[in-house]
Parts: structure tokens; sequence; C-alpha cells
């Protein structure tokens, strides 16, 4: 086949792959539920029929040597786009229909029968000059393709193999042509029909063709765990989203807010804070632009949940923030006067500090001033009860914002863990609080916001979820009765029956939960003879912690003082029990377990102590 009978088979080409992305992309919005890909599958006819047509008049043999336009054709006065297509091969052509194919096939739901259609474009494309400027975006495209295809079926290494080897194909093309090259979808368009028709939109669409490249790096770093290299990529897909004006606010304000939770982690505060109030502002240009004119009856309330879900995520993105901030705090001040601590911590802040003078230049979004919203919190650890409250207070008010949206029927497990936010806000605030007795009051409002749920679940449906629930409300009950003895310590003239009594009470209640949790694990009455690597720490926490509530029981009754010496004692050797006969458990427990034993080993005497009394 030569250029000229290339040449008039193109516009046919160009109306029927036209025809079928406007009924993939347009009418099969309008198809009924219960034939929903009717107007896909009549797309994927047209392009078949297109993809026959084609292969009808191609010399397979010759695949190679023929060209879309003869370099003998007049090309006088034809754009920047045209002089491009000249470069276009059949082996291209055949390329750009088996992708069309294919992408018809993943939205379809038939994924095996795309990726052999995705594999065929790139048999097609195998070959040749790899950056030829016809070629090389419809190559990113086919491999990125591929690489969601690997991603969805959690094969995250694979998949950013092929996102990595797009990721090559534009940086070597950068590094060795001038030449803006042809976007893939406009292969299979006439000229006046195609997308980009000049260098400088062409340009802009294989630079945003990488940056969706970059985005999928980003997202296969994070599947793998490996956080830095995920927030870098995230980070420079966002920059370049933001130059280009090529966003939808409401992902890119998700994605920014949680870029300033990576940051979190690096102890890059102010960083992390800079990217949450950009994450603010673009998140209120989404609730601006929202329009419900925009959307079908059926897809307004729809699209209008997801917005509010935006602005209920960033703010627990700031809570989060807020809460980390408090923690880091708390470090500093346990770490105060241990050189070696001290000296770790100096260094984490001098890397902040480099952070914030290096950093800060180049990786700031253009155009987003946010100073206003960045003040509203303090980006500095808390060193006063005043400076933590502060920030308590601005983490208490963006749980509670996100409460508005997530609420406990319908979305329960957020609730839950907006809940377990708030409890740690109040707790982290009480260790600079001085007084002992408003500490006590914050850890009640602790159990409030863990029990109230608590009593609303159902164990069957949220068995994990309560059982993290009851621990974490034994650990409270076992702080309160600590506080408590204190307050006792400090004015001898509280130590009184009635003080005492509720300081038992806050052991028993401590007990009850910690039994609670272990009580969970029981089938048919029976605890099990083993437990599951990722819970056997809690159960024998649970022992431990209940071993040590019991010790402290405060009375003068030898006889009740014994029974709780024995309880005590049962604890503990059922700790040493189960990891003497279960030396295949995980190493989750050794510092724990050298304390039971010692303990197991100095009762004989404490028995001794108590009956000489």
């Amino acid at each position: 086949m030569d250029w000229r009978q290339f040449a008039s088979l193109l516009p046919k080409i160009s109306t029927e792959i036209l025809k079928a992305r406007e009924l993939s992309e347009e009418k099969s919005k309008q198809d009924p539920e219960t034939n929903p890909y009717k107007s896909k599958y009549e797309a994927r006819k047209i392009i078949k029929d297109v993809l026959f047509d084609v292969e009808d008049q191609v010399n397979v043999a010759d695949l190679d040597e023929i060209d879309l336009e003869d370099e003998t054709h007049n090309t006088d006065g034809a754009s920047e786009e045209y002089s491009v297509r000249r470069g276009i091969t059949t082996n291209v052509l055949l390329a750009a229909l088996e992708y069309e194919i294919a992408i018809n096939f993943v939205e379809t739901e038939e994924v095996p029968t795309a990726e052999e259609h995705f594999a065929s474009s790139l048999n097609y494309l195998d070959g040749g000059d790899q950056l030829s400027p016809c070629k090389v975006s419809l190559l990113i495209a086919v491999k990125c393709q591929i690489g969601i295809i690997w991603s969805n079926r959690s094969d995250h290494n694979k998949s950013l193999s092929y996102f990595q080897e797009a990721e090559a194909l534009f940086e070597q093309y950068k590094a060795q042509t001038g030449i803006a090259p042809l976007f893939y979808k406009d292969i299979l368009l006439t000229e006046d029909k195609a997308t980009a028709t000049d260098s400088k939109k062409m340009e802009t669409e294989f630079e945003n063709q990488h940056t969706l490249t970059l985005y999928y790096i980003a997202q296969s770093f994070n599947n793998l765990g490996e956080r830095e290299s995920s927030g870098k990529y995230c980070h420079i897909t966002l920059l370049r989203q933001m130059e280009t004006g090529q966003y939808e606010a409401k992902d890119w304000a998700l994605n920014c807010a949680t870029l300033g939770q990576f940051y979190i982690t690096k102890d890059m505060y102010n960083f992390a804070r800079y990217c949450l109030a950009c994450a603010l502002k673009i998140g209120e240009e989404a609730v601006e632009k929202f329009n419900p004119e925009n959307y079908d009856e059926s897809d307004v309330q729809r699209a209008e949940e997801k917005v509010k879900k935006m602005e209920a995520d960033i703010s627990r993105c700031w809570a989060k923030y807020c809460l980390n901030l408090l923690i880091s705090s708390h470090e500093k001040k346990l770490n105060e006067g241990v050189q070696r601590e001290n000296q770790s911590l100096n260094n984490r802040q001098e890397n902040q500090e480099d952070a914030d003078t290096d950093d800060l230049k180049h990786l700031k979004f253009k155009g987003l001033e946010v100073p206003s919203l960045e003040e509203q919190v303090s980006d500095e650890l808390a060193q006063t009860y005043d400076d933590a409250r502060e920030i308590f207070l601005c983490g208490q008010k963006w749980l509670q914002k996100a409460k508005e949206f997530y609420v406990f029927d319908g979305y329960v497990s957020d609730f839950i863990e907006i809940n377990q936010d708030l409890s740690q806000l109040f707790k982290y605030l009480s260790f600079f609080d001085d007084s002992f007795e408003r500490r006590c009051k914050m850890h009640k409002r602790r159990i409030d916001f863990l029990n109230a749920p608590l009593i609303e679940l159902n164990p069957k449906h949220f068995l994990q979820t309560c059982r993290q629930l009851t621990f974490e409300i034994g650990e409270i009950y076992s702080d309160m009765a600590d506080l408590k003895k204190a307050i006792m310590e400090e004015d001898t003239a509280k130590v009184n029956a009635v003080n005492v009594k509720k300081y038992n009470k806050l052991l028993l209640q401590g007990v009850k939960f910690f039994q609670g949790c272990i009580d969970s694990y029981k089938h048919m009455e029976k605890v099990p003879e083993k437990y599951e690597d990722d819970a056997v720490r809690g159960v024998l926490l649970s022992y431990f912690y209940m071993a040590r509530l019991h010790s402290k029981y405060l009375t003068p009754d030898r006889g009740a003082k014994g029974e709780h010496m024995m309880k005590e004692k049962e604890c503990y050797d059922m700790i040493v029990k189960y990891c003497d006969s279960h030396a295949d458990m995980p190493n989750v427990f050794e510092e724990e377990l050298a304390i039971s034993r010692e303990m197991v080993a100095l009762f004989p005497a404490k028995i001794n102590q108590l009956l000489d009394a």
C-alpha cells in the first residue's frame, strides 16, 4: 500500500474512530442498566471493522517500509503536526488501532483480551526508532496501560517496571529530540480533527501525558511501601499539574493533603503545614466550582458527596498534623536531659531546618499564596501547656468538622477512627498539664469517646474494632488509676476511704476491659491453644497489664490482698506458660516475658511477706 491509498483511507478512519469514541465516552452514559456496555460494544465493532479494512490492504512483509506520507509529497505550507505525521508507518497505524480496541476491552472489564491487544500494539511498535515523533507517545500510553493492569492485579513491582519504562522513554525523547511528538490520540485522525495541531499543543499534550506517568509511579511506590520515593514523585506530579493548570481541583487537593502526611513522617512540619494549606485552598476552589447543573439528576447527590468527603478528608489530614506535632512535642519532653536522645532530636531539627531553607525554595507551588491558612496552627514543637493547647484546639476543630460528614450511621469505621484521634489528642495534651485532677478529667473524656461507639457495635461484625477499643479503654483506666494514686501521694490528706475506693474501682475497671479483650478470642467459652501471630502480643499484654493492676490494689484486708496477689500470679503464670509452650511465636514480647519470669520467681517471698505482716 502506498501513501495515496492511505491518504484516501485516513478520512474514513478518522470519521469512524471519532464515531466510536463518541459512543464510548458520551452515548454510553445513557446505556440502560440491563445492558450497560451497549454503546461500547457498538464502538468495538466500528474499530474492529476499521482494523480489518486496514489489514486487508497491508502487505505484512513490507510493514516497516511503508510510510503514511511519501517523501515526495508536496508539504509546502503544511502544519508542524502534518510534518510529524509524515513519519507514520503502517505499523504505527495498526498499533494505534490495537490500542483503541484494547481500551474498549478494558472499559468492558474484559482485561485478558485487552491485554492481548496491548501486546499486539507493542509488537507493531517494536523495532525501528522507538523515539520516533509519531511513535513515542503511543508507546508510552501502551506501557502505562499494561502497568495499570498489573497494578490492579497487585503485582506492583511489575506494574512499576512498565511505568518506569514509560518515564525513561519520555526523558530520552526530551534529551535527544527537539520536535514535539504526535499525540497518540491523534494518530488515527485527520489533521483537521486532531486534538493537537501545532507544536505547542503537541508539546503540552506530551507533557501532560508524562505528568500522568509520574502519578502512576508515585502510586506504585506507595503500594510497595516505599514512601520516600512515592512522596518524591507525588510532589513532582503536583508541581507539574499546578504549573500547567491541568488538574482536577478535588483530586489535587486530596493528593496534596496526602503529601503533607508524608512530610510529617520526615519531621518537616513547616512543609507539611504548607502542603495542607495548599490543599485547603484548592479544596475551597473545588467547593466553589461545584455546580449541580453540570450533573445529571441521578449523579448530583453522588458528586456532592464526593466534594463533602474531600473536605472531611482534608480536615482529617490537618488533625493528623496536629496530633503528630503533639506526639513529637511529647517525645522531645521525655528526651530532655538525655544527651543521646537530645542529639538525635537536634539532628532531626537540623534536617528540618535544612529542608526549610533548601527544599522550600524549589518545591513550593507557583501561584499559591497561603500564609494566612498556614498561620492558623504552629509548626513548632510545643514547649508549654499553652503551646500544646493551641495545637490541641486546632486538631479538635478539624476532627469535629470531619465528623459532620463521617457520621456513625453510614461511616462506622471512619467515625471510630476520628474518635480515637480525639482520644489521642486529649492523651498528649494531658502530658503537658501539671494538674493531676485535670489530667484525670481528660482521660475520662477519652473513655467517653471510645466507649460510646463500643456500646453500639456488634462484635460479630466489628470484632477487631471492638478488641482495639476495649484494650485502649483498659489502658486509659490504668493511666487514671496511676493519676489518682499520684493525687493521694501529693496530698496525704486525700488518702481516705472514699479516694482509695475510687482508686481501686479504676484498677478493677482496667482489669474488666483487659479481660474483655482476652475473652473476645474465646470460642465456645474456651481460649484458643494458640493465638494468631498478629494477635499474640495484644493478648499477652492484656494478661501483663491485668497482673500489674492486681498488684496495685489497696486494702488493709490480708485476705482480699492475697486474693489479688493470686490473680496477679495467675496472669504471670499464664504468660510464661504460653511463651514456653510456643517457642515458634514471633519475638514481640521479650521484655515483658523477662519481667513475668522474674515476678513468678519472686512470688513465694511475696506470699510469705503477706503472711508475716
